[in-house]
């Protein structure tokens, strides 16, 4: 547990002594490129080279298996997941083990995380408030899930910006490590004010493909298991009132934030999600179909914490107690993780790969 902590301190550390960064960097400032490696390199190690580190490890490893004798046509059959297969099914074919595969994902996800946490006025607040739960749990718990979330991260500053060919297509990329992002298109439909009918008729004709594709019956069958089976999620009302909060404090005082038309357009929508999951949550018994779905949500807590400090009128005193009362927060949420999750034990003790090695 001790290597978690002390990432957890560091970032911690970080987010009481950066000041509020009144003016984005922009894309192609050496210090944001800079901050992007740096980031990204780090929490793909951490991520991307644990080893027997997470409750569905053996999963992942009985899959690398089967996909390692698996004949190459077959690995874009889609009942599987595309992407996921194919990253497997080539690290297989280059003598790579699960390790390879998991750091690709992984790089994917760091990635995804840090461009987006750099797009916001206090990224290591943002990264800070992303650890003890996208990181560590999500991250390196569901390997194909994560993916998808680091490049739906990459898709909603797109959408901030009215890009949506770079948001469909990288929403569609997502949907190949795991298909449950496919949802996240349904955003664009509120989100996207120019072109409506055009944007309606690609919808169309997405859901044609879908229904008339063996991909529909995956989604049947992904239906069944985890709403008509009610397999139920452990800690899912936790985690969507982790969503709750945030959302609520962004509907109440949107204009606080001073986010451009486009960007709180996105967020609003997001929020009003966030809050219907919690709604779903309490009306349905489908914990788990619940839980999965609002995965994609989380970084919404990472956008509006890292501006709440700066939106409360007052002096510089207030700020830092704001950030203090994040910091509790998320102390308070890793703690609980870890000594009452039910799968806790699995990430315990952490270890990588590199200490194999040495």
């Amino acid at each position: 547990m001790a290597a978690y902590w002390a990432i957890f301190t560091y970032l911690i550390f970080f987010a009481l002594i950066e000041k509020e960064n009144r003016e984005l960097l922009p894309k192609n400032d050496i210090r944001f490129i800079s901050l992007l490696i740096i980031i990204t390199i780090f929490l793909s190690v951490f991520i991307g080279l644990r080893h027997e580190i997470g409750g569905d490890w053996i999963s992942y490893i009985l899959m690398f298996e089967e996909l390692s004798v698996t004949e190459f046509t077959e690995i874009f059959n889609l009942s599987n997941d595309p992407g996921y297969s194919l990253i497997n099914w080539l690290a297989s074919s280059l003598g790579f083990s699960i390790h390879a595969v998991n750091l690709f994902c992984a790089l994917i996800f760091s990635f995804g995380l840090s461009y987006f946490c750099l797009h916001t006025k206090r990224p290591f607040l943002a990264i800070m408030t992303s650890f003890p739960y996208l990181i560590v749990v999500v991250a390196m718990g569901y390997t194909r899930q994560s993916a998808a979330i680091g490049l739906a991260m990459i898709a909603y500053i797109t959408a901030q910006r009215q890009e949506f060919f770079k948001f469909f297509l990288l929403i569609v990329a997502a949907a190949t490590f795991h298909k449950t992002a496919i949802i996240l298109l349904a955003i664009a439909a509120a989100v996207f004010s120019k072109n409506r009918f055009f944007i309606l008729t690609i919808f169309s004709l997405i859901a044609f493909l879908l229904i008339s594709s063996p991909l529909f019956q995956e989604f049947e069958e992904l239906y069944e298991y985890y709403v008509i089976a009610d397999y139920q999620s452990q800690g899912a009302a936790v985690r969507v009132a982790m969503l709750f909060f945030p959302s609520l404090i962004f509907l109440i005082w949107p204009h606080r934030f001073a986010f451009d038309p486009y960007q709180e357009k996105l967020w609003k929508v997001i929020s009003l999600i966030s809050l219907g999951l919690m709604a779903c949550l309490i009306l349905l018994d489908a914990s788990t179909a619940v839980d999965r779905i609002a995965l994609y949500f989380l970084p919404i807590q990472l956008m509006i914490f890292a501006h709440l400090p700066d939106i409360i009128q007052g002096n510089r005193s207030s700020k830092s107690v704001i950030i203090l009362l994040i910091i509790l927060f998320y102390i308070l949420v890793m703690t609980i993780w870890f000594n009452f999750a039910y799968h806790s034990h699995a990430w315990l003790p952490y270890n990588n790969i590199i200490f194999e090695l040495l």
